[in-house]
């Protein structure tokens, strides 16, 4: 009778005190359990929705351009066309980085994301980063990128992954420093790991921002200084990243304005 209205565990007496604390604990766990599952659950759902609709606006311009480019009209207006084209590309860029963020985030989490570690200097790679991809960038706001490092210093991480956090935390920094801003990069090490740290002169951080800036579509108070695009999504991958090689990553409180990014490595 018991089992026909849903009673799916019960004890017979006598039984002890440990046989019935045994059996609470293990249906508060699973009622916990169920809690959990159904938070996880409402939380994918409700980045599902923010994925959807954030991948809906790069579609919409390139469906837009598409059928402006098809118009007679605009055969023969190379101008038009190129302005099209421009515009299909770009959109097609954002979705693209969105696509490779999710799929990254998924693979960290689902653990097949298998690092490939080397002896090499995060010194170099910097410096070589700064100068290959961002120098033209801040170039273009007249953005000073200052990099201190100390004496070289090799140790052993996976190159790939690490550049990755690295173009994030100075791209951020260019994004949301103001024209004639500067950039300061320092590297240096504190006894047995190898700290980075990266400061802007942007308009910084608020408390709720500080809470929230690691986590996943994450939106932050501050806005781009040149209308840069922003997935939500880098600066979850990079803590990710960093766990994964056991370091730390964090963002210091910065009194006199700006934000102090900072990440730290063993040696």
């Amino acid at each position: 009778k018991f089992l026909k209205i849903g009673a799916n565990d019960f004890i017979y007496k006598p039984y002890t005190n440990d046989e019935f604390y045994c059996r609470v604990l293990n249906h508060a766990q699973l009622v916990e359990s169920y809690k959990e599952v159904n938070r996880l659950s409402l939380e994918k759902n409700s980045l599902l929705g923010m994925t959807a609709h954030d991948i809906r606006g790069p579609l919409g311009s390139i469906v837009g351009a598409c059928r402006f480019l098809l118009q007679k009209s605009n055969y023969k207006n190379p101008e038009r066309t190129k302005r099209g084209l421009k515009a299909i590309s770009e959109t097609s860029e954002q979705m693209l980085l969105m696509v490779n963020e999710l799929l990254d985030i998924s693979s960290i989490e689902s653990g097949k994301c298998d690092l490939n570690p080397i002896q090499s200097s995060l010194s170099d790679l910097i410096e070589k980063r700064i100068d290959l991809i961002f120098m033209g960038q801040a170039a273009a706001k007249e953005i000073e990128i200052l990099f201190n490092p100390e004496p070289a210093m090799e140790l052993i991480f996976d190159v790939g992954r690490i550049t990755q956090v690295i173009d994030n935390f100075i791209s951020n920094a260019i994004k949301f420093t103001p024209v004639c801003g500067v950039v300061t990069i320092n590297l240096k090490r504190e006894k047995d790991r190898v700290f980075f740290t990266i400061k802007d002169t942007g308009p910084g951080l608020t408390d709720e921002d500080m809470k929230n800036v690691f986590k996943e579509f994450a939106t932050l108070s501050a806005l781009s200084t040149n209308g840069e695009k922003s997935t939500g999504l880098g600066l979850a991958i990079c803590r990710k990243i960093i766990k994964l090689h056991s370091g730390e990553i964090g963002v210091n409180p910065s009194p006199d304005g700006g934000a102090e990014f900072y990440f730290s490595l063993p040696l």
